[in-house]
């Protein structure tokens, strides 16, 4: 950015922020001293006291469609102020119809529209410098006085003109002022003060020194509420308690003459050329233009703060006198135009930064939103494309763009599906570069692509939306509504970068709702041989039987070098078969009666692959008891315990169903049935009969199984005596059901016959139970043993039970199969348990043959018992007779006790007087009326206490 200052006019400039027009050559009455617009018009004040008035009007040439600008003279005063003084000062306020002039250290009021004298502001005198702002529909003059003091000066409407209101002392002449807030700016010739002049009092502050040049300089930014003030050759910023906003300052390349502002820039005069700078963006410079002998700038010494400055710039025309009296405009170029010739010369960060200065600066969006998100737009693309991949993304959010515009940059990325229905539209394919439209060199080379992959990560998620259910759902083919399209598109460019990017985010991603398309991410998956992905992704998209087809040749192919976590795990594919049929088995749901049949037809090849209390797991409900809390599964998805319903868990495969599936795949195999449902019954505490029939059966069918075998008796035996222990304990199967199979004829092992004495006593069959331990087994202790465990002489079936053994052992049942009395045995039960058989009955079933001798010691026994029994019952019926006699004495000795009731006699509940109400005694004296409140009440508080005695 070199500078030609030989030259008469040059620019070197970022963008055209004003266009410089030459007005006048020459202009008369001597040097100009003052330069003020408003409107259309400029005011010129010249050094010999005369007044200018130009009316400047735009032209635009018909044939090129250039505009100029033409100054046509308005009015002319060559003796505007007396003895010809200078014009020191111009404050045009066209509002007020009122032109402001310092003329010889006093303040000269005039008509603005004929500039005809009104009068002087009263109580000024000496006056170096004044200024004026309107706040909240108040004009308020600031001057300085010629007596070192700031003086304050309201206008007011009622008398048209500013009136003194107080002033305040300062340390010396000031040399420019301006307002700010509430506050007066003050540049002494070494140092800037702050003023507060809303109260009385007021506060001075000092601020800063003005530099070794001593030549303050200052303006009123953001429509007073900030402050430029100039050191040497720096701007520094303040709020308008004198707080620097910016880290930064404005650098300029020299010490500037003069300053002014229009919203956002800052222009500065040199002797040959001006500078525009905007001081809130770092790189400020915007253009420079050259004027040779530029002497004066015109700004208005006057501060609006009822207006946004920024909605004001493009009205706004600065001029500029050179030393020999010419004068130049330069006209505000439109903001759009300067976004505009932005574009042309790729500096969109410049123009993004201009366009929500602007926006932010004013009271609605100057610069309209689809213009900002263009600049956005064609700003990613042009990041893009010099690999600035964060920031692309950055801008391509603000754009508010199409997400498959930006993820069509991707080889790929975009599924097959909206790559074949969906074009870029045509306005933006316009903005695309030309070397983007096939973007796969640039993202070829080195990690360009893995660090292209990780910056659209955070674009992608900023633009997807969670799905539900409904959403995810893949039976009703490709959604091909552009919002439909739009979730997919992003939902898979997000999971194809997970891949490449963050295997461990991809899955978590595949395990959760999401829209991605399946062919397209399928392949991905496969590709990168990401098989837990892989599995996850189907079976959250329902496609299990993909899934366990996966499984399945994972579990074959255990030891080929395939990608991911299966082959380094045990059982390669069979684990997790195992887990995936598992959680199918336990998501019971009506609607999917599908996972029966996937079950089915994926559980075969586990069950003949691995041993069965390994592979038995696919068919168990889960409890909370089996879930560890923090466990993490094999396929990182929750685990949920199996509901129980009616008797059983409520799983995709009943149990029965379970049991029939594993006799259909292995039918010579009895223990893995057995060892299932040993578990549901006893574990899970199924209470289905026909599980613990089919538990009994299983049990009964090995025991004759492994009769005869060689080395088989003692697993035979335990095999026998788990199957009694389960008849004894169980509740669920049906006795009268299962007796059908344990008949006599069935029976090739003795020990069986106790399994019938079993299921007969189930059903109060006990003369048949007894039977079969007193003859078909032979075995007196368990006949007498089976007595004692169902005695009860609270029932009928069972109060004479010793007796039925009895009966048994001298008739047997089945006399025609050889079973012949036992007498010695009936005797010994008689003689052991006479205290539980009726004499009389058991003397009317002995043979009359038998000897009295052997009868000897049961009738001993039994006289005995029956003679004590007497006695005990004597004893009981005198005892029970003393303590009736002493209970009547001490009713009597009560009964005859007395109390006396007075006048004075009281209630102990209610505290009322008993007079002549019917009252109630307690055995402690206690009078209390007998009425349910008092009497109730003392009598529920009286068995308390005898109770606690």
């Amino acid at each position: 950015r070199g500078r030609h200052r030989d030259s008469l006019t040059w620019s070197t400039m970022v963008f055209t922020v004003f266009r410089q027009f030459l007005l006048k050559e020459k202009l008369p009455h001597g040097k100009i001293e003052v330069i003020a617009s408003y409107g259309t018009r400029v005011m010129l004040g010249t050094h010999e006291g005369a007044i200018l008035v130009y009316e400047v009007t735009p032209m635009t040439d018909p044939d090129t469609g250039e505009t100029d600008y033409k100054a046509s003279p308005k009015d002319c005063r060559s003796n505007f102020s007396e003895k010809k003084k200078a014009i020191n000062q111009l404050v045009p306020l066209p509002e007020l119809d009122l032109l402001l002039t310092l003329v010889d250290g006093a303040i000269l009021q005039h008509k603005l529209s004929t500039l005809t004298f009104k009068s002087t502001v009263k109580g000024l005198k000496g006056c170096s410098v004044f200024t004026v702002k309107k706040e909240a529909n108040q004009y308020v003059l600031a001057a300085a006085t010629g007596k070192k003091r700031i003086g304050i000066f309201p206008y007011m409407a009622s008398e048209g003109e500013f009136t003194f209101r107080r002033e305040y002392p300062v340390q010396e002449q000031p040399k420019v002022i301006a307002w700010c807030g509430k506050h007066v700016c003050i540049g002494f010739s070494k140092e800037y003060h702050l003023l507060d002049v809303s109260t009385p009092q007021g506060t001075d502050t000092e601020l800063f020194p003005t530099g070794r040049y001593k030549t303050p300089l200052m303006l009123t930014l953001d429509d007073n509420n900030e402050l430029l003030l100039a050191k040497e050759n720096m701007g520094i910023t303040l709020s308008a308690e004198g707080k620097p906003t910016r880290r930064y300052g404005t650098q300029w390349a020299e010490v500037p003459q003069q300053l002014a502002y229009v919203a956002p820039y800052v222009v500065a005069l040199y002797p040959n050329f001006l500078e525009v700078r905007n001081p809130y963006m770092k790189e400020d410079l915007c253009q420079t233009i050259a004027l040779k002998t530029a002497e004066k700038l015109s700004y208005p010494l006057f501060t609006n703060a009822d207006t946004h400055s920024m909605q004001e710039s493009h009205k706004n025309m600065l001029f500029v006198t050179t030393n020999n009296n010419s004068l130049f405009l330069l006209a505000f170029v439109p903001f759009g135009k300067q976004i505009e010739e932005l574009y042309q010369v790729n500096e969109f960060g410049v123009a993004q930064q201009l366009c929500n200065q602007i926006n932010k600066g004013g009271s609605g969006d100057i610069i309209g939103k689809d213009t900002v998100q263009d600049i956005s737009l064609r700003y990613g693309y042009f990041l893009f494309k010099s690999k600035k991949w964060v920031e692309a993304m950055a801008n391509f959010k603000d754009s508010k763009v199409d997400p498959r515009i930006v993820i069509s940059l991707y080889p790929d990325l975009l599924p097959k599906y909206v790559h074949d229905n969906w074009f870029v539209p045509n306005n933006i394919k316009k903005k695309i570069p030309a070397d983007l439209q096939n973007p796969q060199q640039l993202l070829a080379e080195g990690h360009a692509k893995t660090d292209a992959l990780d910056a659209i990560i955070d674009f992608l998620r900023a633009h997807r939306k969670a799905p539900d259910a409904a959403d995810t759902s893949t039976d009703s083919g490709p959604d091909m509504s552009d919002a439909g399209m739009i979730a997919a598109s992003v939902d898979t460019a997000l999971l194809k970068a997970f891949i490449v990017t963050k295997e461990d985010v991809a899955k978590e991603f595949v395990g959760v709702p999401n829209r991605c398309v399946v062919e397209d991410c399928e392949k991905a998956l496969k590709l990168d041989h990401k098989w837990e992905e892989l599995i996850l992704f189907y079976q959250q998209k329902g496609h299990h039987r993909r899934a366990l087809l996966v499984l399945h040749k994972l579990g074959q192919d255990q030891d080929s070098e395939r990608g991911g976590g299966f082959s380094r795990m045990t059982f390669g594919g069979v684990k997790y078969t195992i887990e995936y049929i598992q959680r199918l088995n336990n998501a019971h749901n009506p609607q999917q009666p599908l996972y029966a049949d996937l079950i089915m037809e994926f559980s075969p090849w586990v069950l003949k692959a691995v041993h069965y209390t390994t592979s038995l797991k696919m068919f168990l409900p889960l409890t909370a008891a089996d879930i560890t809390p923090g466990q993490t599964p094999l396929l990182g998805l929750p685990l949920q315990p199996a509901l129980v319903r009616n008797g059983r868990p409520d799983t995709t495969l009943k149990p029965t169903d379970v049991v029939e599936h594993l006799k259909n795949t292995l039918p010579k195999d009895i223990d893995i049935r057995i060892y299932f449902l040993e578990i549901m019954v006893h574990k899970h505490k199924c209470t289905e009969p026909e599980l613990h029939e089919e538990l009994i059966l299983l049990h009964l069918e090995k025991v004759h199984a492994l009769h005869g075998q060689p080395g088989a008796k003692e697993e035979a035996k335990q095999v026998g005596e788990t199957l009694k222990k389960f008849l004894r304990e169980s509740n669920g199967y049906r006795p009268e059901r299962m007796l059908r199979h344990f008949l006599d004829s069935n029976f090739q092992i003795k020990e069986l016959y106790e399994l019938r004495a079993i299921l007969l006593s189930r059903i109060d069959q006990h003369k048949q139970a007894l039977n079969i331990y007193a003859h078909k087994m032979a075995d007196h202790k368990k006949a007498v043993a089976y007595c004692h465990e169902h005695y009860n002489p609270a029932r009928t079936e069972t109060r004479d039970i010793f007796f039925t053994l009895f009966e048994i052992y001298l008739n047997p049942l089945e006399k025609d199969k050889g079973d012949s009395p036992k007498i010695e045995e009936a005797l010994d039960l008689i003689t052991q348990h006479f205290s539980r058989i009726d004499a009389l009955k058991a003397l009317k079933l002995i043979p009359t043959n038998t000897d009295v001798s052997l009868l000897s010691n049961w009738i001993s026994s039994v006289l005995k018992h029956n003679s004590l029994q007497r006695r005990n019952l004597q004893i009981q019926k005198n005892l029970l007779k003393t303590e009736n006699r002493q209970t009547r004495e001490k009713w009597v000795v009560e009964r005859n006790k007395c109390v006396t009731i007075d006048g004075n006699t009281k209630c102990t509940v209610c505290n009322k007087k008993i007079g002549g109400a019917v009252f109630s005694r307690f055995p402690n004296n206690a009078v209390v009326h007998i009425t349910a409140r008092c009497s109730d009440a003392y009598e529920a508080t009286w068995n308390k206490t005898k109770a606690k005695q």
